[in-house]
Order: C-alpha cells, then sequence, then structure tokens
C-alpha cells in the first residue's frame, strides 16, 4: 500500500500508468510494472467518494530479489492474468488516489479496494 501512497504525486492519469514501482517486504523485492491504461468513467460508488475522473492501468508482477520457492509453490500459475489497478481524481483539482487493485488468482479472486476518502487541508 505504500508504493501505492505515491499517486498524488502524478501530473494526470496517464501519468500513473507509465512506470514500473518497487517494493521490499523485509526479505524480498517485488515489482509492478504499469502498463499503459485508459480513462474511464467513475462508477456510481467512486463518484460517492467525491471522485471526478479515473484511470484503470493493466499491471505486471515481476519477482526482482530475494525469491526462492519450493515445489507446489505455484510460482508460474498464482496469476491467471494481469493485475487491474486502478486510480481516481479527487474532486475537480484534488489528487490522484489509489481506488483498487484487482486480480485473479489460483485461489480465487482478490481484490483491495478504497472505501472512503477524506480531503481537507491540515
Amino acid at each position: 500500500m505504500t508504493v501505492f501512497s505515491r499517486a498524488p504525486y502524478a501530473v494526470d492519469g496517464p501519468a500513473l500508468c507509465e512506470r514500473n514501482w518497487r517494493f521490499f517486504d523485509g526479505a524480498q523485492i517485488y515489482e509492478l510494472q504499469f502498463q499503459p491504461g485508459k480513462a474511464a468513467d467513475p462508477s456510481a460508488a467512486e463518484r460517492a467518494l467525491g471522485l471526478t475522473a479515473a484511470q484503470t492501468c493493466p499491471v505486471r508482477y515481476a519477482e526482482i530479489a530475494g525469491f526462492t520457492h519450493r515445489a507446489g509453490d505455484h510460482k508460474e500459475d498464482w496469476l491467471k492474468g494481469e493485475l487491474l489497478a486502478r486510480f481516481g481524481k479527487v474532486g475537480a483539482g484534488g489528487p490522484w488516489v489509489f481506488i483498487s487493485l484487482r486480480a485473479d488468482t489460483f485461489l480465487g479472486y482478490a481484490k483491495i479496494e478504497l472505501t472512503r476518502v477524506k480531503a481537507g487541508t491540515p
């Protein structure tokens, strides 16, 4: 989630899908390789959060360093397709924020989703 906290620094929606974001979990380094995305209308639930625009990016997952795999770990088949990341713009001139990450895995459908936005000045 820390990686997605960088979203407010994007200059626009397409810029969110033009990078690779690495993260470290204390033992391993992973990379999310963002592919060119597309603008989308916010859903009714996203509009209810105060989002005025949305951007969806296909994402590839890559293992960079520190990995060891045992037989049966599902290294090659744990994802059944690309990950989908979605970002939204808060208000007319506000920042972009992470909305969701979705994946179809060998265990089933996985989703991380934003459920509340609180915008204001400190």
